[in-house]
């Protein structure tokens, strides 16, 4: 039996030559906050949503 084709899985990128990393834009630092600004009121409200949620369902399942 042959053994299967090497194949590489999430390598990361040779080190540029010059030694220098990848230059990344002006918007860069922008992202960031950016997404924590739109992600973190979806966090929150499904948090609240399932704190609001799961004590109900256990008293409910104890109680029954």
């Amino acid at each position: 039996m042959e053994p299967l084709p090497y194949r590489s899985v999430g390598r990361l990128p040779k080190p540029e030559p010059d030694g220098r990393g990848k230059v990344v834009g002006a918007w860069a630092p922008v992202w960031l906050p950016l997404g924590v600004l739109v992600g973190l009121p979806v966090f929150l409200s499904g948090a609240a949503v399932t704190l609001y949620l799961i004590p109900g369902r256990l008293i409910a399942a104890l109680l029954s």
